[in-house]
C-alpha cells in the first residue's frame, strides 16, 4: 500500500471505527462458528496486540473444516495485509494452491 493509500485507509478507519468496533467486539466467534464446509485459512500477525496469536490459534483449533491452515506472519501486527503485503499475499496464494480449486487452476 502506498503512503497515500495508507493515510486514506486510516482516515476511513477513524471515521467508521467508533461505530463498527463495538459491534465487532461484541461478536463471540466461538459461539457463532463451529464448522465450515469450505477450506479455512487464518493469516495472523505474530505481533498482533488486538487479536493475539494464542486467541487466533484457539479459534483456528475450534473450527472444523475440510481443510485448514494457520499462517503466522512474524513481525506483523493486526494488519499484515497492509504492513507486510508481500508476505500476506504469499501466504494466501500458498493456501489457495492447496485447495481443490487451486490445484485444478494450476493444471
Amino acid at each position: 500500500m502506498t503512503p497515500t493509500g495508507l493515510k486514506d485507509w486510516q482516515t476511513g478507519r477513524g471515521a467508521s471505527g467508533p461505530t463498527l468496533i463495538p459491534h465487532i467486539a461484541a461478536v463471540d466467534l466461538f459461539a457463532t462458528i463451529n464448522r465450515l464446509e469450505v477450506p479455512f485459512i487464518v493469516i495472523q500477525g505474530g505481533d498482533d496486540p488486538i487479536t493475539t496469536t494464542p486467541l487466533a490459534s484457539a479459534f483456528f483449533e475450534h473450527v472444523e473444516a475440510p481443510a485448514k491452515e494457520l499462517v503466522v506472519i512474524e513481525d506483523a501486527g493486526h494488519f499484515p495485509h497492509l504492513t507486510l503485503t508481500k508476505e500476506f499475499l504469499a501466504a494466501l496464494a500458498g493456501a489457495i494452491k492447496q485447495t481443490d480449486a487451486g490445484r485444478r487452476r494450476a493444471e
